[in-house]
This record gives structure tokens, sequence and C-alpha cells, in this order.
């Protein structure tokens, strides 16, 4: 329990010195509920693709093309 109250103060500070002006932006709690769920759900159904595709054993042909004109950063 200590573990993730210090995680949860660490998130709490993140946000208040993030720069993230939550403060103004008047989201009322159902739209952030939903943001979150929505957000939940893309997660894990990539989660889950992501899963599928290890176990048909393709991942080796799926992967970023390399491009040495474009920079890494």
């Amino acid at each position: 329990m200590m573990r993730l109250d210090g995680a949860s103060k660490l998130y709490a500070r993140d946000l208040k010195t993030g720069g993230y002006n939550l403060e103004n932006t008047n989201v009322n709690e159902r739209r952030l509920l939903a943001i979150i769920l929505v957000i939940s759900i893309a997660y894990t159904l990539t989660t889950l693709q992501v899963k599928s595709l290890q176990n048909l054993r393709v991942t080796e042909y799926i992967c970023r093309p390399n491009e040495p004109e474009r920079s890494t950063e």
C-alpha cells in the first residue's frame, strides 16, 4: 500500500508541476471517466492484438522499415 501511495503522490506532483493546466480545462467527472474508459479499451485491444500476432509467429515479418535518411530523434 505504501508503494501505491508514493506513486500517487508522484503522479499528483507531476500533474501540478508538469504544465498540464488541468484546472482551466473545465472537464467534468463524467467526461473524464469516459475518456479514461476509451483509452483503456484502446490499450486493451491493442495489447490483445499484439498477443494474437505473437501467437501467430509473424512478428519477425512486422517491423518498421529502415529509413536511413530519417533522423531517429
